[in-house]
């Protein structure tokens, strides 16, 4: 029967002979004991072995025994550690069978020869024991060399995958295995597997040398390549988003005064390419004065994800796959954001900075409110673009926190005589253009709606009775 050992989800195949012959090592220095033992002890006058020979045998037995043993069991302590796969310590039980077996055979020999010195076993009897005991001692010797190679070998193959672990439904990888630790070993072949659904995809590898096999199970997660209804990827779409920021200081006995802010972002999805069977579609944002922003986005079971090739590729939720009412974070515009289908209902620019004001004055606590409400700022006239990709409507940011304690320390100190509403900026989705016909498209999954509310059944009921 083969040794199987099994670390780090490898497993790990080698031939026991050594375990037979430190068997046949400690049978052979049994029948040389036995045979040192049962003969009958010389005379007085028979001439006693000497202790030459006795010591020169020690010395060879010190030399093939106790040296690689001592040799293993310190590189098997805590000074061998790493992250490798290693030898003396995936099959170290194994050793320990086989090099004490060698070191018990090699002991009864020994202890033999002591017998044999004590009772002066002379002739054929004698020497035919000394040949069994060192048949003994060179079947331990062959076992301790096999110890001190595998030893020394140290590391044992280990298979790694080049790339990410994720597949797109559909889509055909090649899947390149790559060995750590494989001197000696085959390459494993390339395997070019697809998906017919969500989920694992299971792979086996096997290689072999002419001690060692190796065998390994991996596995690809599959998602199916469909996005959001919230954000169409398609090769050059584009995106216009305007920045509006407002901020209003009053006093109690002077005028209001309000400034604004406005810059416009671009949003631009390139051409898509084709990594390790997954498709990524490379979008910049484009900020006026500033570097460019650069992601690189993805379709997955109904979701979009950036896609980052740091620790073997990584995913991070840009557009979740929920319904399409509630507001959400993570887009690469900050704050949270809110999808209306295009060519819909959108609230002016000088409403939503209104509303703004309004959020300012509660957190400043200004009586004052309905003023900031009646504040002439932003495009009434302006509404979702029609016609264009999906896209998030509009995103709000939320009020910085310290600017928004500085104003109610100031109301506070001025008990109300001033006042101040600091910005909370918003982002308005003004353009949206198609790429060109024919470009790399992702279909989108279908529209989420939210959960109805539960209705009550007493009440309903209780509705239903007529009254008295």
């Amino acid at each position: 029967m083969l040794e199987q050992v099994v670390s780090r989800g490898h497993e790990y195949t080698i031939h026991p002979w050594p375990l037979w012959v430190s068997g046949l090592a400690v049978a052979l220095g049994a029948l040389s004991l036995v045979g040192y033992s049962l003969p009958a002890a010389g005379g007085r006058r028979v001439q006693a072995m000497g202790c030459g020979p006795l010591m020169l045998v020690i010395l060879v037995g010190a030399l093939f025994v106790g040296m690689p043993v001592l040799a293993w069991w310190k590189v098997g302590g805590p000074y061998g550690g790493s992250g490798e796969v290693h030898s003396y310590r995936v099959f170290r039980p194994f050793l320990e069978r086989t090099t004490w077996s060698s070191v018990l055979g090699a002991s009864l020999f020994l202890f033999g020869l002591m017998v044999q010195r004590s009772r002066k076993v002379q002739g054929r009897p004698a020497a035919f024991a000394f040949g069994l005991g060192a048949l003994a001692l060179l079947s331990g010797a062959a076992v301790m060399a096999h110890a001190t190679w595998f030893v020394a070998l140290d590391c044992l193959p280990r298979f790694e995958r080049e790339g990410h672990q994720f597949l797109h439904v559909g889509r055909a990888r090649d899947v390149r295995t790559l060995v750590s630790c494989g001197e000696g070993f085959p390459l494993p072949a390339i395997q070019t597997l697809t998906a017919a659904e969500p989920g694992p995809v299971t792979y086996d590898l096997e290689i072999a040398s002419p001690t060692i096999r190796v065998r390994h199970s991996m596995s690809l997660m599959a998602g199916e390549e469909l996005g959001s209804p919230r954000f169409e990827l398609r090769e050059g779409n584009r995106w216009v988003y305007e920045r509006v920021a407002t901020s209003r200081a009053a006093a109690a006995f002077g005028t209001s005064t309000a400034s604004e802010d406005r810059e416009l972002i671009v949003m631009q999805l390139g051409d898509a390419r084709i990594e390790h069977g997954l498709r990524l579609f490379p979008l910049e944002v484009r900020y006026p004065d500033e570097r460019p922003l650069r992601e690189e986005l993805l379709a997955w079971n109904g979701g979009i994800y950036t896609w980052s090739s740091a620790q073997g590729g990584q995913m991070r939720e840009f557009m979740p796959a929920e319904p399409v009412e509630e507001p959400f974070q993570g887009f690469i515009l900050p704050g949270r954001c809110t999808w209306l289908p295009a060519g819909g209902p959108a609230a002016p620019a000088g409403d939503a900075q209104a509303g703004d004001a309004q959020a300012g004055d509660a957190q400043a606590g200004d009586a004052q409110a309905g003023d900031a409400q009646a504040a002439p700022v932003g495009d009434a006239s302006a509404g979702l673009p029609a016609g264009g990709p999906a896209a998030p409507s509009e995103c709000r940011e939320r009020a910085n926190p310290i600017a928004a304690t500085g104003a109610a320390v100031l109301r506070v100190l001025t008990v109300g005589a001033a006042t101040y509403v600091p910005p909370r900026p918003v982002h308005y989705l003004r353009e949206a253009h198609f790429g060109p016909e024919g470009g790399a498209a992702v279909p989108a999954g279908p529209m989420i709606a939210a959960p109805a509310a539960p209705v009550d059944a007493d009440a309903d009921a209780a509705g239903q009775e007529p009254a008295e």
